[in-house]
């Protein structure tokens, strides 16, 4: 059986899932057990997290006044460390749309989480360049993958002609 936030979980998978082969990716699912990932194209991990709409309150100091605001968090924990991954945060509002932020996982730094307290369609913070970004698959896909599916950051940081860019 699986919890709560496994079967969340599922559905955000099952929609990358669906939006990858539509766009022409070859994606594979990975069965829980291996390598703490959801999906692959290639040699691509690719990591799913799904968060729907919530609310935290707020009391004003001043006035005692109780305000509520909406959010959205993902855990990132289990897939710390691992930059060399295609990382989906996918968004639900209150409509049902889905906001996904496509990011390489190098975004992740040394974060275990990420939240964001505004509409994905108006949010400006860290990962707000990364909304709807289908472009990142394709970059991570044309990196040079070496020891064992490690991405080399040389290729990241060098052009063709492999001069350093800063």
């Amino acid at each position: 059986m699986f919890s709560p936030e496994q079967i969340i979980g599922n559905i955000g998978e099952q929609w990358v899932y669906d939006q990858l082969t539509k766009r022409g990716y070859d994606v594979r699912m990975v069965p829980y057990y291996q390598d703490n990932i959801d999906l692959k194209i290639g040699q691509l991990p690719i990591e799913v997290k799904y968060s729907r709409i919530g609310f935290n309150r707020k009391i004003d100091r001043k006035t005692g006044e109780i305000r509520r605001y909406q959010r959205w968090q993902w855990n990132v924990s289990q897939v710390h460390g691992k930059g060399d991954l295609c990382l989906f945060l996918i968004a639900e509002d209150r409509a049902g749309l889905r906001w996904p932020f496509i990011m390489p996982g190098s975004v992740m730094a040394e974060r275990d989480n990420f939240q964001i307290s505004r509409h994905p369609s108006k949010y400006n913070g860290l990962i707000a360049g990364y909304l709807n970004a289908w472009e990142t698959i394709d970059f991570l896909l044309k990196q040079q993958y070496y020891d064992n599916g490690q991405l080399a950051m040389y290729h990241l940081l060098t052009d063709e002609a492999g001069v350093y860019n800063k």
